[in-house]
């Protein structure tokens, strides 16, 4: 009997220092992934939402993996299944098949804007189907869910002015105020932060390979923020600090105010901060913006939903491009980054929202 022709695919980290490889039957390819957006998963990520497929090998008995960066286990069965920002580029080794827990997030979270995730290589699957909570065991989501969510209008100022910056086991606890341009000339009000109404942070996705290896997720959101509009918890008894320069070493030594956040430096000019119980990360930092950080925005709490539009400026215009391209250009992952935003324009132009 002709043997089962399988295909070697590498789950791996960002360092590499954890890297597996299993034989895929290559009848099993793609991979089939569900796209989560619970509480839990945008919490202990630090994105809008996690994607996972089943991986077929049991981890070795010498494996040194100890945070949820490569894979997850699913408890009542026992299984593996492994985050797909951790697999290849290579067309074909991933598709994309429900969002799930969509209810979870209030707005839609980033599951609004990849309703059809691979519009080109499975339009007669497009688009995927929502679920409120797990699928098949819980309400379906019209395409249109959830309405007009909060706020009704971009230029309207929802959700408060200084929201929780939370991971999920709790060890990260701080928080963000708004930016206030108002008094400022234009020329004066920073490219990070929304021209028009001056008191919301320009948000992104970002598709580079360091980021979704670090976040584990394929679209990695985040905003830009004022290290100043960053602030310890209420009661901690210090104060976040004002540059990086600063906050490396506040981390170094442990100040309380910053809880469980650890650094880890992805490249010669860059930092990456993260829980090191939850594994969440929080903020990116580089040398050549000393006061400026990249916040995710998978840790910040909006009543106003997942993507704290109340506070975050989205920017998407006629003339966007897909930022960091190259590391995408050619894969399965290109589809994605294109199709959403794609689908963010046609999004604003249901709310009536402009295109810049």
């Amino acid at each position: 009997m002709a043997a089962t022709p399988t295909k070697a695919v590498t789950a791996a980290c960002h360092c590499k220092q954890q890297s597996f490889t299993a034989a895929i039957p290559v009848s099993s390819l793609p991979l089939n992934s569900r796209v989560c957006h619970c509480d839990s998963c945008r919490r202990s990520s630090g994105c809008l939402n996690t994607s996972a497929a089943p991986w077929p090998d049991a981890l070795p008995d010498n494996h040194t993996l100890k945070t949820q960066k490569v894979f997850w286990l699913v408890k009542d069965v026992n299984k593996l299944t492994v985050f797909t920002a951790c697999l290849p580029h290579e067309k074909g080794i991933v598709r994309y098949t429900d969002h799930i827990y969509v209810g979870d997030t209030i707005d839609g979270g980033l599951s609004s804007w990849l309703l059809s995730p691979h519009f080109e290589s499975a339009k007669d699957s497009m688009p995927i189907s929502r679920w409120k909570d797990f699928d098949g065991k819980s309400e379906k989501l019209s395409v249109e869910w959830p309405g007009v969510a909060a706020p009704a209008a971009e230029d309207e100022l929802t959700g408060g002015d200084r929201l929780p910056i939370r991971c999920r086991c709790g060890g990260v606890n701080l928080e963000l105020t708004r930016p206030d341009y108002t008094n400022s000339k234009s020329s004066e009000v920073p490219w990070w932060v929304d021209p028009d109404t001056r008191r919301k942070w320009l948000a992104v996705i970002c598709p580079c390979d360091s980021c979704r290896l670090t976040f584990s997720s394929d679209m990695v959101p985040l905003s830009f923020v004022d290290m100043k509009n960053v602030h310890a918890a209420s009661g901690v008894g210090s104060t976040f600090p004002s540059n990086v320069v600063a906050l490396s070493e506040a981390v170094a030594r442990g100040d309380p105010a910053l809880g469980t956040l650890a650094k880890y430096q992805s490249s010669k000019e860059a930092f990456r901060f993260h829980c090191t119980k939850c594994s969440a990360s929080i903020f990116y930092a580089c040398d050549d913006r000393p006061e400026l950080l990249d916040l995710a925005v998978g840790v910040i709490h909006s009543p106003d939903g997942a993507r704290a539009e109340g506070m975050l400026w989205w920017k998407c215009t006629t003339k966007s491009t897909i930022s960091h391209v190259a590391d995408i250009e050619g894969g399965w992952r290109e589809e994605l980054h294109r199709g959403c935003l794609q689908e963010r324009r046609q999004w604003r132009v249901k709310r009536g929202w402009k295109l810049l």
